[in-house]
């Protein structure tokens, strides 16, 4: 069973630590910076079961 989900954020406004507009397939930030805009999935934090 994967806990995966898609980010409500792009990578790009993530690692900046910058609130993303979320507009899909490029977000803003992404338009203006000439970058792709990528919606990567994250892992449910904590330890992996046993």
């Amino acid at each position: 069973v994967s806990n995966r989900r898609l980010r409500n954020s792009c990578d790009c406004c993530t690692q900046l630590k910058l609130k993303c507009d979320q507009q899909k397939p490029s977000c803003n930030r992404c338009i203006q910076r000439r970058r792709e805009c990528v919606y990567s999935q994250v892992r449910k934090a904590g330890r992996p079961p046993k």
